[in-house]
């Protein structure tokens, strides 16, 4: 069972992952069938966005997240 809320997110993660292919990684996980995963992640709220930087959180955000406010982070976090 997908949540709802993934998939309004998902066009707009899709965005993301193309507008900066080569530089960032996108990982999609389906959290109702990889439950030992989100518990390791922490994750209790669905969708969420996790942005890591040398193997280190470095943002994290739960809910529907607008575009430009992805963008703003990830270029906050290439500078």
């Amino acid at each position: 069972m997908r949540n709802l809320l993934f998939l309004a997110l998902a066009p707009t993660v899709d965005s993301v992952k193309q507008e900066n292919s080569g530089s960032l990684k996108v990982v999609k996980i389906e959290a109702y069938e990889n439950k030992g995963l989100t518990k390791e992640l922490g994750v209790i709220k669905l969708p969420i966005l996790i942005l890591y930087k040398n193997n280190k959180v470095v943002w994290r955000k739960t809910g529907v997240t607008p575009k430009a406010e992805i963008d703003n982070v990830l270029r906050e976090q290439t500078l």
